[in-house]
């Protein structure tokens, strides 16, 4: 472990927050193309194993394909799975210099596992990319309209007529998007969503979440994907005592909780057999 260089990068909107190991190296620059070429500088001094970065809510998503160019492994964890990495490491300072230094450490710990390369991010194409950001457009809309109706349940009457035009206006939207992502759908995924297609309880929102956001469809077996989601029950188990399997822990922790949204009706309606579900 200790000859490998590993990389953490801490993402925030202007700036990257670098850090080499165990060259400890650190260096910030800007999150833009001059901050990369900087970037770029830095690493072609070193002979990196794996750079990890935390997700960001896309903030991450132009220095990963950037870096991915270069042909560097990379990964990107659920900002859960630091933090937890940083507390039983007893570092509960939390600053971009030391996220970046405790990203580094992870790293290094990631590329000595022998299943190491499960971790690391494939290239995704600008096809899957396109879909990714229709999809996640779709959540924010479905959480807006959400939002909306709760505060419908509550508002006066003036607020109800106001309420009523944006739900609407949202709702059209909402359509829109749909027939975007059915269209790109059957146009550059057509033979792994008819596959989809043919399980009953699966409609169009649920494919394009799944081709959108869970590139390791088709790569993984149905117990790796299934733990990868955040659907596989894990034991609970110490000593004699034999815990209840669950899967909700396992949701927290993957990251993968708006999927489970879009799956879990999908499950219910397919034992229930009544099969409306999205």
């Amino acid at each position: 472990m200790s000859d490998s260089v590993t990389v953490g990068i801490d993402v925030s909107k202007l700036t990257l927050d670098v850090h080499v190991s165990p060259a400890q190296l650190h260096q910030t620059v800007s999150n833009n193309e001059s901050g990369f070429a900087e970037l770029k500088t830095l690493l072609s001094m070193q002979q990196v194993s794996l750079v990890l970065l935390e997700s960001t809510g896309g903030y991450e998503d132009a220095v990963v394909c950037f870096l991915q160019s270069l042909g560097y492994d990379v990964s990107v964890i659920n900002p859960r799975q630091a933090r937890d990495f940083a507390r039983s490491m007893g570092r509960l300072a939390k600053t971009d210099r030391i996220d970046a230094e405790l990203l580094a450490q992870l790293a290094s710990v990631i590329h000595a596992r022998p299943d190491r390369e499960r971790f690391v991010k494939k290239i995704t194409d600008d096809r899957r990319r396109k879909l990714a950001c229709m999809v996640a457009r779709r959540r924010q809309v479905v959480n807006m309209i959400s939002t909306e109706q709760q505060r419908k349940s509550a508002a006066s009457n003036y607020s109800t007529d106001s309420i009523n035009k944006v739900l609407s206006f949202l709702r059209s939207e909402l359509k829109s998007i749909d027939a975007d992502i059915s269209l790109h759908v059957r146009s550059h995924f057509a033979d792994i969503s008819g596959l989809l297609a043919s399980f009953k309880g699966i409609g169009p929102a649920t494919i394009g979440v799944l081709l959108g956001e869970v590139p390791e469809l088709g790569r993984l077996n149905r117990r790796q994907i299934s733990a990868l989601i955040g659907l596989a029950p894990f034991n609970r188990d110490s000593g004699f005592m034999r815990g209840r399997r669950t899967v909700w822990a396992v949701v927290q922790w993957s990251g993968m909780r708006f999927i489970c949204r879009h799956f879990l009706p999908c499950v219910l309606t397919r034992l229930s057999g009544c099969f409306i579900c999205d």
